[in-house]
């Protein structure tokens, strides 16, 4: 029996019981869905897991893939290469064909730009922004014409989980709008990915990971497209800046003065941390929370440039507080420092026991970017936050990668805990 993902409903309900399918030609139904047309998609990832606060993530990825390398049909005929458009916030980063884009939506936001080689999605997920699940513009990468399904694992669900290997697929006509479920094992854990059987589209997917133990489960909603949102950018009147840290800087700025409310952290005892126990609501308690949170995934090179960068954030978070204890100022600061790590990492919570016995009892850590680091200033190695006893975010300081000028750091610092 042949499979095709755009079977009539009539001839799917004609079966009484779950149909087995070839997970290969389910595949290439869904690439075709998203390699023949735009496609625009917001997605809402959920994170759950033994002591891991649960916390949903939404963003917005549209995708134009373009013409294959064959001219399309506009004028002029030329061939387009695929592109990506992430919507973080109040960052828009697009990622494809001769480079890197980014700017913030604001009017008059600044933007930068880069021609750094590789593909959009490997971009993504090496930290340039936060590294969410964007499964959709590897299927696009490839013209369904020309894709070979390989005996190589599938990549499309990393950073958290690689080399998937599908061990079968299913649809159940008995469905009110019948899906195909395809299931595989990656190396870091268990993967099930749904389809819609008339279209092809993702409706979701769900990750299980062996370490920790946690589920990670997406649900994706149909957009209407819009490829005119992914033309070239109007710079007129936008200042240029030079990397992506930098525009970070300037999308943090739009969160100051905003409630910060829940942060996924946990203590070395997996116990989750709230931040407002770091305040005491009796007399001559803390009145401001200095949170710096620094990434512990990458490489070596990266994550020791990380932890120079948290250290110097560290630093100028301690000289503020030295500071307004010496001048008799009324703000009283509590410091920690927190580690963001990578989901799914080989020996998490043996990286977690080390790095806490270095740092002492009062580290803490995360396993969700987008909620912590990212939240504050999207793709930075290290940054130092400022939360009064209100609950209000009062400044987001990075490093960067140029030497962080400490002086200037600490005046930034000083003045946010002097804010009224």
């Amino acid at each position: 029996m042949m499979l095709s993902a755009r079977w009539p409903a009539a001839v799917l309900a004609a079966f009484a019981e779950p149909v087995t399918v070839d997970p290969a030609a389910v595949m290439r139904e869904i690439r075709a869905a998203y390699a023949e047309r735009p496609t625009a998609e917001r997605i809402e990832l959920k994170l759950e897991g033994d002591r891991i606060p649960s916390r949903t993530e939404p963003y917005t990825v549209r995708i134009d893939p373009g013409s294959g390398g064959a001219p399309d049909d506009r004028p002029g005929g030329d061939a387009r290469a695929s592109t990506a458009l992430l919507e973080l916030g109040v960052l828009r980063v697009r990622l494809g064909g001769t480079g890197t884009l980014a700017w913030l939506e604001a009017a008059g936001g600044a933007y930068c730009e880069s021609s750094a080689p590789g593909t959009a999605w490997e971009l993504l997920r090496t930290g340039a922004a936060p590294p969410l699940l964007v499964p959709q513009a590897e299927l696009a990468s490839c013209r369904s014409g020309h894709q070979a399904e390989s005996e190589a694992g599938w990549e499309g669900l990393r950073p958290y989980v690689s080399d998937v290997r599908w061990t079968g697929a299913s649809t159940d006509p008995a469905e009110a709008r019948p899906v195909f479920r395809l299931r595989g094992r990656g190396s870091e854990g268990e993967v099930e990915v749904i389809a819609d059987a008339a279209t092809g589209r993702l409706t979701g997917w769900t990750i299980r990971l062996d370490e920790p133990r946690a589920i990670l489960t997406a649900v994706v909603f149909v957009l209407k497209p819009d490829v005119g949102l992914m033309g070239e950018l109007d710079r007129q009147g936008r200042e240029r800046v030079g990397d992506l840290t930098e525009l970070s800087r300037r999308a943090a700025r739009h969160a100051i003065g905003s409630a910060v409310g829940e942060l996924p952290l946990l203590t070395p005892s997996r116990e989750s941390w709230d931040w407002e126990r770091a305040f005491s609501h009796s007399e001559g308690g803390p009145t401001h929370l200095m949170l710096v949170l620094h990434r512990r995934d990458g490489g070596d090179a990266e994550q020791a440039s990380a932890r120079r960068e948290a250290e110097l954030l560290e630093h100028a978070c301690r000289e503020v507080a030295r500071a307004a204890r010496a001048a008799g100022e009324a703000a009283r600061i509590v410091i920690r420092c927190a580690g963001v790590y990578e989901l799914g990492a080989d020996r998490l919570m043996e990286r977690v026991a080390k790095d806490a016995k270095e740092r002492g009892g009062e580290y803490l850590w995360a396993v969700s970017p987008g909620a912590t680091i990212d939240r504050f200033a999207p793709g930075a190695r290290a940054v130092a936050v400022v939360i009064d006893s209100a609950g209000v975010l009062r400044a987001v300081e990075i490093a960067g990668a140029d030497p962080l000028d400490r002086d200037a750091a600490v005046a930034r610092l000083s003045g946010s805990i002097r804010r009224p």
